[in-house]
């Protein structure tokens, strides 16, 4: 009983601290610190000490049963909730194995994730984001659910990395805890960055009994804020503190904020929403898919920022515009980066490429069949509705009804005629007024070759895609040639020789760069740029013809005679010659100036791309293979052989030659 007399306060709260109810120490944690005040007390109190120890113990095991079982319950109440599903579903195994396949930082068999589901799992592990998950899996998707306790000791920038930059969907659910993990706030950067690349991660936001304005910070006080400042107090503790980190979380959180989600409170089922809201949008933006896009881009940056200024983003206005350039120029890669860029700041989006309809479209039989097509494909794409349109005036109609409060993003990919444009959607002046079919802030963007389409349909805000510099070819060349931005020594000459044949057209550039990925004899390298001084490669030569053969008879010769004999001449010399074979010129060269297939100098003078002027003399080349049968010569020698009759023409045809 000395020994108990002796006992300072200090040493009796030691003892006793493991009653203490606001402690946080875990089960191990408290085993070690009985033990070690142990050899503090006597006999009774030593036993005294185990049993509140082993109490408290049990407490804390039937606490932590208790709150599995009440969220399991929770699971089994959304399921209830949720009723029979109306999502497709596929055989999953559903067994605790097949979910730790899914949840660890293994990679499933055969692909990557299509979905990455982050979350706070002391406040949403064994209720909402299992039912979720599980919910995703057994609907067909490749789901990777971040776990908490695998990733302990494990760097972001591996396993988890790559979970979330191979996923095509992000699904942060932030509740009232999240903002405490860092964890957590480091995979919402990923996810932002993510986005923002060339081809962007969807984010899709759950608002976990918090608001958006939580999350963006705006209430002083609040729950995310509370959160933040207990993380950094504990970041301070650690050591691990850093100021730049939390500016970045800080703006990382408001921005996620502002991205639309789905809200969760008390008032909804959540069962339903899974089910029925979340689910359906997962399955229906995969279906969707980000458009493809190469990575070898140069300029980007600012194609996509004049689109931005035209487009006025963050107007309520319905905004036209339409982008055009000659075959090649790049009208579809900017029009699918900037659609990429900005297609989850709208409710509906899709993107239509109208060049496969090509061929249907100038069949006038075949002109209303294609118009439903597209109307439905266009419903598909942007509300995952199939419906059948039985016309197409039942097609406008049906999307009218559709669209009318949505704000949409559609790209009309290669539109060729002003009269394709008026079946699909209608009048271009009804869309874009107040009482249109589509909603505030809703955009659509045409590419075309012929700046004629955007005439006619009275689009006022229009962007012809310039050719690029020497700087610029000589990077896209090498991109394609080397796999870098600039060329070895070695081939330094040749590639900004042949780079400068492309005249700026990237198809060119991109062509003439792979036919030589991987040569290394210098000999090939000089061939080649002989051949590209004088031609260009086939695959151009085919993509350009398409548009030569889209012309009626007059314009094909008055192409032809620019190409191989007028590039350079006075444009009313020329239009007496097309005068008096009776082409029309004034109409005809016009629709070619607005094709981007001629143009006309400061002095008058007739200009043409080199890359058609490669086509039109590869087209009268193989008119026949003796020079002397065909329809123009521009070679002088060869011209002045059969002018003096020292070669004679076996057909008797005229033909044309300027010396």
């Amino acid at each position: 009983m000395e020994c108990c007399s002796t006992l300072s306060d200090t040493h009796l709260r030691d003892a006793y601290m493991i009653d203490c109810p606001n402690s946080q120490m875990t089960p191990t944690e408290l085993t070690q610190r009985t033990i070690h005040s142990l050899h503090l007390l006597p006999c009774s109190l030593i036993i005294l000490s185990l049993i509140v120890l082993i109490c408290r113990f049990i407490a804390q095991t039937l606490k932590r049963y208790r709150e599995v079982e009440t969220q399991r319950t929770t699971v089994s109440q959304m399921e209830f909730e949720a009723g029979p599903s109306t999502t497709t579903s596929v055989p999953v195994r559903d067994t605790e194995a097949d979910a730790a396949s899914h949840s660890s930082s293994s990679s499933l068999p055969g692909g990557a994730y299509e979905v990455f589901l982050s979350f706070r799992g002391p406040d949403t592990r064994y209720g909402f984001a299992d039912y979720l998950f599980r919910s995703l899996i057994q609907s067909g998707v490749r789901t990777f659910r971040d776990d908490e306790e695998v990733r302990q000791g494990t760097k972001l920038k591996t396993e988890l990395e790559k979970g979330i930059r191979d996923s095509k969907i992000s699904i942060p659910i932030f509740s009232k805890r999240y903002a405490e993990s860092k964890w957590c706030l480091m995979e919402l950067l990923l996810m932002l960055e993510c986005q923002s690349q060339t081809k962007p991660q969807l984010i899709l936001p759950i608002f976990y009994h918090v608001t958006p304005d939580e999350v963006k910070l705006k209430h002083r006080g609040g729950t995310f804020e509370r959160a933040l400042n207990k993380l950094e107090e504990s970041l301070k503790e650690s050591g691990e503190f850093r100021e730049d980190d939390m500016m970045q979380w800080k703006e990382a959180l408001t921005k996620a904020g502002k991205i639309p989600g789905w809200e969760v409170d008390e008032k909804r089922y959540e069962g339903g929403l899974i089910t029925n809201e979340i689910v359906p949008r997962v399955q229906s933006e995969l279906k969707i898919k980000i458009m493809d896009v190469t990575t070898k881009l140069v300029g980007m940056d600012h194609h996509k920022n004049e689109m931005r200024r035209l487009l006025d983003i963050s107007s309520d206005d319905v905004n036209f515009v339409g982008i055009y350039g000659m075959t090649g120029i790049g009208k579809t890669t900017v029009a699918k980066c900037i659609y990429n860029e900005l297609l989850q700041e709208f409710d509906c989006c899709s993107f239509l490429d109208c060049s496969i309809f090509l061929e249907d479209i100038q069949k006038e039989g075949k002109l209303q069949g294609t118009i439903a097509s597209l109307q439905k494909q266009l419903c598909i794409d942007a509300l995952n509705w199939s419906v059948d349109i039985a016309n197409v005036e039942a097609g406008k109609d049906s999307i009218k009804k559709k669209f009318c409060n949505k704000k949409v993003l559609f790209v009309l990919d290669d539109v060729s005629s002003i009269s394709f444009f008026d079946f699909l959607l209608g009048e271009p002046n009804c869309l874009v007024a107040k009482d249109g079919c589509f909603g505030k802030g809703s955009k659509i963007i045409v590419t075309t070759k012929d700046k004629g389409v955007l005439n006619d349909l009275k689009v006022e805000r229009t962007y012809q895609l310039p050719f690029m510099d020497d700087s610029q070819s000589l990077q896209l060349f090498c991109m394609h040639a080397f796999d870098a931005e600039c060329p070895p020594n070695e081939y330094d000459s040749f590639s900004r020789e042949i780079a400068s044949f492309a005249g700026g057209l990237p198809l060119a550039l991109e062509s003439m760069g792979s036919s030589l990925h991987g040569q290394n004899d210098l000999e090939i390298w000089k061939a080649a740029s002989k051949k590209f001084a004088k031609t260009t490669d086939d695959n151009v030569l085919k993509k350009l013809e398409v548009d030569y053969k889209s012309l009626n008879p007059n314009q094909r010769q008055m192409f032809l005679d620019v190409a191989c004999l007028f590039v350079g001449m006075d444009k009313r010399t020329v239009f007496y010659l097309w005068d008096a074979r009776e082409y029309d010129p004034e109409r005809e060269f016009e629709k070619l100036k607005l094709r981007s297939l001629v143009k006309v100098g400061d002095a008058n003078e007739l200009r043409m791309h080199n890359q058609l002027i490669a086509l039109g003399k590869d087209i009268v080349k193989k008119e026949n293979n003796f020079f002397g049968n065909r329809s123009r010569l521009w070679n002088p020698d060869e011209a002045q052989l059969i002018l003096e009759g020292r070669m004679v023409r076996s057909e008797c045809t005229e033909f044309y030659c300027y010396i």
